[in-house]
C-alpha cells in the first residue's frame, strides 16, 4: 500500500484556547496535529454512527423475507470487533 497523502489546513484560534491545545498535546505526549487528527476521527465515527441511525429510523419497512444470507452478514456484523457494544447500538436504535 502506498504512502498516504496528507493535506494542510491553517486555522486561527483564540490564544487562550491554542494554549489548552498545546498544554492538552504536552500532557498527552503528542504533537497538536496527532491530537487534532486523533480527535476528528473520533468525531467523525460518532458522526457516521449517528448518520447510520438517522438512514435507519427513517428506512421504509418492507415485508419481504431476509435471506439466510442476510442474517448470516448481519450476524457476522455484530461480532465484528466495534468500539460500543451491541447492546448499546440497540438502545440508540430504539429512541
Amino acid at each position: 500500500m502506498g504512502e498516504q497523502v496528507l493535506k494542510s489546513i491553517n486555522l486561527k484560534m483564540p490564544e487562550n484556547l491554542h494554549k489548552h491545545l498545546k498544554l492538552q498535546a504536552v500532557v498527552s505526549g503528542k504533537t497538536i496535529s496527532n491530537l487534532l487528527i486523533e480527535k476528528i476521527r473520533g468525531w467523525m465515527q460518532e458522526s457516521e454512527a449517528e448518520l447510520l441511525l438517522h438512514a435507519l429510523k427513517n428506512a421504509p419497512i418492507h415485508d419481504e423475507e431476509i435471506s439466510q444470507e442476510t442474517l448470516d452478514e448481519i450476524e457476522e456484523a455484530k461480532q465484528d470487533k466495534v468500539e460500543h457494544s451491541w447492546s448499546e447500538f440497540e438502545e440508540k436504535l430504539k429512541k
